[in-house]
């Protein structure tokens, strides 16, 4: 089976004969009609909160306009600094706001340039510190280092608006209608077998090449939120380090013992080993377990482990047995094999590196 492997440039190359993008209308008009961001911050309350305002005479073209305007009304409600209008530092012409749990995040319009990108930072709440500051614009800065790859979202530089810094990001684009992320296409049932390697391989050809970059980096949150899917059938990371940067200030956060989006460990409850749990030290065999905890979604369809509180959530992870992958019908074993090792609750039983887990689930590819 071939991986698919293509260079940043030939992708982007890609993206802007699809899109047109000499032509700033083109541009508007694609960054209007799609939502290639929200991967990252979803906001299911806007959805649900927008979907009454639209009314049944609607035009489908009326409908994803007035579902975005109001969106984005909602989010001003949220905190949001910037409406779809507004120009940034007089360069980025705002024509969506994303919020989530934590983060916030604006689609533009490059006036500059022509193309799009998206700005992307942390609530105010949790930028609250010039500490905090400082540190985000660390991570964001070891981010930008990685340079361009085909399976890393690229991280341009920084802008700062006020005393607040933004990551300034490529703007990936969907290979389907409404499919931006791992998550997304997630939530429309289980992943082929082949389809599910190659998605691990391109993360794991990710980390290898940070790795490269940057010796010792650890994502830390690796999750199917902050897995892109590109044109071509591309997996892209996000977020590289910013778990990090929120570690130690969401404690100050009243966590819902119920609530599995956030942690004060610097990773996401569903998706973390054991030694974020305790707070121990981490390394590349971190992200090897969340890497075989999204391996095991994609091929069945469910969560690693269900619980209905943190607590029970926590114990699963730390002691917890994984769960047969039986539901999958080819190289049932061998796959199994694969999961099981990168979910070992002692670190040192799993993979050695993201290489070794690369070799291992490219030996398996080969057969598909």
């Amino acid at each position: 089976a071939r991986l698919g492997f293509v260079q940043s440039g030939v992708l982007a190359s890609q993206i802007r004969d699809e899109l047109n993008l000499t032509q700033p209308d083109s541009i508007r008009r694609s960054v209007e009609e799609n939502n290639p961001l929200a991967a990252m911050f979803m906001p299911e309350s806007v959805s649900e909160s927008t979907e009454s305002a639209v009314t049944p005479t609607q035009s489908a073209a009326q409908e994803t306009r007035t579902e975005s305007a109001n969106a984005s009304s909602i989010l001003l409600g949220r905190s949001v600094q910037f409406k779809p209008g507004d120009h940034i530092n007089d360069i980025y012409e705002v024509h969506q706001a994303l919020v989530g749990g934590m983060g916030e995040v604006y689609l533009c319009l490059n006036r500059q340039t022509n193309l799009p990108v998206a700005l992307k930072s942390f609530q105010r709440r949790f930028m609250n510190s010039a500490q905090m500051r400082s540190l985000f614009e660390q991570e964001v800065a070891t981010w930008i280092s990685l340079g361009k790859h085909p399976n890393i979202v690229h991280c341009m530089h920084t802008v700062h608006v006020g005393d607040r810094p933004f990551a300034v990001l490529e703007w990936v684009v969907g290979e389907q209608d409404g499919i931006t992320s791992l998550r997304d296409r997630l939530e429309r049932g289980s992943l082929p077998v082949e389809e599910s390697l190659r998605i691990a391989l391109h993360i794991c050809r990710g980390l290898i090449h940070a790795a490269e970059k940057q010796p010792g980096i650890v994502h830390r949150d690796l999750k199917p939120d902050n897995v892109l899917l590109a044109s071509g059938g591309i997996a892209r990371i996000t977020d590289f380090g910013l778990a990090k940067v929120v570690t130690d200030d969401v404690s100050e956060v009243a966590l819902n013992p119920t609530d599995f989006s956030k942690s004060n460990q610097g990773g996401t409850p569903l998706y973390m080993a054991p030694e974020q749990w305790a707070g121990g030290a981490i390394d590349a065999r971190t992200d090897a377990y969340a890497v075989g905890a999204m391996l095991y979604e994609m091929l069945t369809g469910n969560k690693l482990f269900n619980a209905d509180s943190r607590d029970e959530l926590r114990h699963l992870h730390e002691q917890g047995a994984v769960p047969s992958i039986s539901t999958v019908q080819e190289f049932t074993a061998e796959i199994d094999a694969v999961i099981q090792t990168c979910l070992a609750k002692d670190k040192s039983e799993r993979y050695e590196s993201i290489q070794a887990l690369y070799e291992a689930l490219h030996d398996i590819y080969r057969q598909v």
